[in-house]
Parts: C-alpha cells; sequence; structure tokens
C-alpha cells in the first residue's frame, strides 16, 4: 500500500505541531525552517548581540522539542515559541547579573543591552520602531510584540505568559503610554527619519486602536 507523502510546506503551524507530536520529524524540521530566523531576528533586536541570540533561540528550540507534548491544542505556535525564548533570555540575564531577583518588568532591552556589551549595535537602532521597543521593559516589550504582530489576545498572552489577565491588560496600557512619549520625542529629534517615524507613528496607531477595544471589556482584578 502507498502512502501518500505529506505536503509540510502548505500546512498550518498547528497541524505541523500535530504531526511533529505523532512523531513526524519532518514537520518540526518545517516549524523550525519557519519560524528560526524570525525568532533570531526578534531576540537580537532586544539584545544587539548575535552570538548571545543564536544561543538563546537555539535552547528554546531544544526546549520547545522537550515539550512538544505539553503544548496546549490551540495555542499559537510562533506566541509560544516567544514566550519560550523570553524565559530563556531573562534565565540568562539573570546569570548575568548575578541577581536572582531580577525582574524583566522593570528592565528593559536598552538597559540590558548596555550592561552586557558596553555598546550597542547601530544598524539595529535605524529603526526607530525596535529602537523605542528596546526602551520598554523586557516583559511590556514582548507583551506588545504579541499583542500588535503576533495578533493574540489578552487572555492568550496572559495564558503564555503564566501571569493574570490584569497584569497583561497593565503592561499594555503602561506601554502604550510610554510609546506615546517616546514617539513625541522622536518626531521632535531633527535626526530621526521621516519614513522612520511614519513607520512607528503606524504601528503605533494599531496598538492605540487594539487597546482601545481592551479598554472597552470590563474591568478584571488580579487573580491569585
Amino acid at each position: 500500500m502507498t502512502t501518500t507523502p505529506v505536503d509540510h510546506a502548505s500546512r498550518s503551524d498547528a497541524e505541523l505541531l500535530s504531526l511533529w507530536c505523532d512523531g513526524d520529524g519532518a514537520a518540526g524540521n518545517e516549524l523550525a525552517r519557519r519560524h528560526y530566523k524570525p525568532l533570531y531576528l526578534a531576540v537580537r533586536r532586544k539584545i544587539g548581540d548575535s552570538g548571545l541570540a543564536e544561543d538563546i533561540v537555539h535552547q528554546a528550540f531544544l526546549l520547545v522539542m522537550k515539550q512538544r507534548d505539553k503544548i496546549r491544542e490551540g495555542t499559537k505556535f510562533r506566541g509560544y515559541l516567544h514566550c519560550i525564548a523570553h524565559r530563556q533570555l531573562c534565565d540568562r540575564l539573570r546569570q548575568i547579573y548575578r541577581d536572582p531577583e531580577f525582574d524583566p518588568d522593570l528592565l528593559s532591552a536598552a538597559a540590558a543591552t548596555g550592561s552586557l556589551s558596553g555598546a550597542v549595535d547601530l544598524r539595529i537602532d535605524t529603526k526607530l520602531l525596535y529602537r523605542a521597543l528596546r526602551e520598554l521593559p523586557l516583559d511590556h516589550q514582548l507583551t506588545l510584540e504579541l499583542y500588535v504582530w503576533e495578533d493574540l489576545t489578552a487572555v492568550q498572552i496572559a495564558e503564555l505568559m503564566d501571569v493574570t489577565l490584569a497584569r497583561v491588560r497593565h503592561r499594555i496600557r503602561e506601554g502604550k503610554e510610554r510609546l506615546e512619549l517616546l514617539i513625541a520625542g522622536y518626531r521632535a529629534d531633527p535626526r530621526a527619519g521621516a519614513g522612520e517615524t511614519a513607520e512607528l507613528v503606524a504601528w503605533f496607531d494599531q496598538l492605540r486602536d487594539r487597546a482601545r477595544r481592551l479598554q472597552d471589556l470590563p474591568p478584571i482584578g488580579d487573580r491569585p
């Protein structure tokens, strides 16, 4: 009996994950091919260290491979992957700072980059959008990236980051307020390119529209 080969490239992430959990290694390879580079670029934008970023992403994929059976049905694979890499990054920063109380809800990627290398990769600073995001605390940055770029809901983000829904809403509101101040500063800076400033404003408009809908939801208190 002839088995019809699986066309992995045409499958969704959810289908590939299901196949991978069933032992289809080619499905896992397709997920890696699809998401390794975008994840690497996202991590590198945060820390500006290509070697460290590559190591973090590699470890994240190894961890996902070990835990693939634990990923709940309906979870967006790319968002899950970003959260795993984020935890790897925070763990690495805790080691570097030698501080078990290191709080990614307070430290920004810009501060972490300066502490790690003493110099920022100027090529990463060429986009005001990435520069602005790096000024936010690391957990706020990831929350906004998942909320706007990955199109996850606040509830999905809370589940992936293992925090309360109230915490996610707070990060979105506070991140929006901080970005608004940064945008005002960039627009007043004659060195800022008009095109890059426009890109940042357009991204912020997306965030503001989604955050406005979030504010229309009934208030919720922190859950234990």
